[in-house]
């Protein structure tokens, strides 16, 4: 089980570095709705939660979920993010992560 403090710990690197991405690629809005839209789907769906956090899941059953699920409605930098985050065992960390994003973006704005 993870603790909310490990768990922002992790992520907020990962958030920090999504956001560092959009932001020299001029995608800020667009991760942030993709975000947006993630974080839609986990609550709509713990099922689809369940499956890419669960550690009986392999790694290319998670990133196949991925892709059908979200490849053709986020921008292609999100999906790639994703993908890293299941190849370095952080995908269990999706939820928070993804809650984490939106703080970077915006203290981003308010910068712009």
């Amino acid at each position: 089980m993870k603790s909310g403090l490990m768990a922002a710990e992790i992520s907020e690197p990962y958030a920090q570095a999504i956001m560092s991405l959009a932001q020299s690629n001029n995608l800020v809005d667009q991760i942030g709705e993709d975000m947006a839209g993630i974080l839609g789907l986990l609550k709509e769906s713990p099922e689809f939660l369940a499956c890419v956090e669960s550690p009986l899941v392999g790694v290319e059953a998670k990133k196949a979920v991925l892709n059908q699920a979200l490849g053709s409605q986020i921008h292609p930098f999100t999906l790639k993010f994703l993908l890293v985050l299941v190849d370095r065992g952080r995908i269990t960390f999706l939820e928070t992560f993804v809650n984490s994003f939106a703080p970077c973006c915006v203290s981003f704005r308010r910068l712009f």
